[in-house]
């Protein structure tokens, strides 16, 4: 996205914010998600979630009020799932800092863009 703003910067004039669209003004605040990768995001984590609360009352739950102790495949879901998180957010930190650094080495040519509210479909950072 920000290569192609970068290239739409080249070839349209300010008043084309308005008359075409403004996502070109600005490129988006770093670690703002597409609509989209948001939808998958919260489906990924709400599937995540049922399974291990669906794991947990049919699994651990009757585990510990029993025999207190469970092997160590019982808990898999749950190593599992710290490990997933600690991987996501090690991608996320690593993908940020890859934006980071595009923006600040091909930042592309200065568009004067007041005046435009670029909204929470496209989260700019304010300077």
């Amino acid at each position: 996205m920000v290569i192609i703003a970068n290239i739409e910067r080249q070839f349209l004039l300010p008043s084309d914010l308005r008359d075409i669209h403004y996502y070109f003004g600005r490129h988006r605040k770093t670690g703002a998600l597409i609509t989209h990768l948001e939808i998958q995001l919260s489906l990924a984590v709400g599937v995540a979630l049922l399974v291990l609360v669906t794991h947990f009352f049919t699994v651990v739950l009757p585990i510990w009020q029993k025999e207190k102790v469970g092997t160590a495949l019982n808990y898999l879901p749950w190593v599992v799932a710290v490990f997933g998180i600690g991987f996501w957010a090690a991608a996320k930190r690593k993908a940020s800092d890859r934006y980071k650094t595009f923006l600040n080495n091909s930042p592309g040519k200065a568009i004067d863009d007041s005046g435009i509210n670029h909204g929470p479909g496209h989260p700019i950072d304010v300077i």
